[in-house]
Formats: structure tokens, sequence, C-alpha cells
């Protein structure tokens, strides 16, 4: 209710905003303003495109997704229920059960060689922020670099991610 009432909120803002700056005057004694109907853009315009996101990024999501999926559906299973999660997303992409297997296999491997690599970077930007007690800059300083360390452990992560990719395709 109240997120209804925020959105309804702003479009009125946004109405008495359009009217103001299209009619160049300060009060509602002049002639109202339509708004025009805005041009509707494709739906593509909405999503990034496979081309904009690098192979490791949508790769890291993929197995990202297959490993919490394995966890709720274990969760699940401990729960005494019955789950179908994993299968569903191996018909979804129309994988045969060696197939499927091999998929959640190079997943787990994928994240636990880089949950390493994370731990790394956990350590390296708590050594950073040592620096910074309370995590405050001093007024009108401005953040430092990332420390170079990271970037060298994403590049890592990055060829593990695509290392498990290159081995789906075997």
């Amino acid at each position: 209710m109240k997120n209804k009432k925020t959105i309804l909120l702003a479009a009125v803002c946004f109405v008495l905003v359009g009217i103001f700056v299209g009619t160049g005057k300060n009060n509602f004694s002049s002639t109202p303003v339509v708004a025009s109907t805005p041009t509707p853009q494709p739906a593509e315009a909405l999503f990034v495109s496979r081309e904009a996101m690098p192979p490791e990024r949508m790769y890291w999501q993929l197995f990202k997704h297959i490993g919490t999926i394995k966890q709720k559906q274990s969760s699940l299973q401990a729960q005494g229920e019955s789950s179908t999660l994993t299968s569903t997303y191996s018909k979804e992409l129309g994988l045969n059960a060696p197939q499927a297997q091999t998929l959640e296999n190079q997943a787990d491997n994928c994240l636990q060689q880089v949950q390493v690599f994370d731990q790394q970077a956990e350590a390296i930007i708590d050594e950073a922020r040592s620096h910074y007690p309370g995590g405050r800059l001093d007024e009108g300083a401005k953040p430092p670099p990332p420390p170079a360390q990271l970037y060298a452990l994403q590049q890592q992560k990055n060829k593990v991610v695509l290392a498990a990719r290159d081995s789906l395709k075997h």
C-alpha cells in the first residue's frame, strides 16, 4: 500500500513538473499542456544484450544460480519435501542426465575454486579498510583506488570461470 502511494505521489510530481516546464510558466492559469505519449521502445532495449555482457560474467551467473538451486533443493530434501529444481533447470536447457550432471559438477568445482579467490579478496579489502577506522575518510578526501591485488584476483577468477565453461564443450 505504501509503495502504491509513493508511486502515485511520484507520478503527480512528474505531471506537475511537466506542466511547469512545458508551459514555461509557474502558474495554473494558462492553458493545460497535454503530455504526448512516449514512443514505445522495443523490449530488447530494456535488457543487456549478450554481446554487452562478458562471457565470464554470464557463466559466473549461471554457475552461481545452479549452486543456489542445489542449496535450496538440499534444504527442501532435508525437510522431507521432494524437489525437482535442478531437473527443471535441465529440462529448460534441453540437457540429458549425463550433461546435466556434468553441468552441476562443473558449477560446483567452479564455485569451490572461486570461493578461495573471494576469501583472499575479502582479506585484502579488510586490510585496506583498516586504514580508515569506522569506514570514514577525512573531510574532502577522495576514496583511494581499489588495491591492485583485487584486479589480479578478478583475472584469476575469470580464468577459472572460463575454464569451467570450456570444459562443458567437451
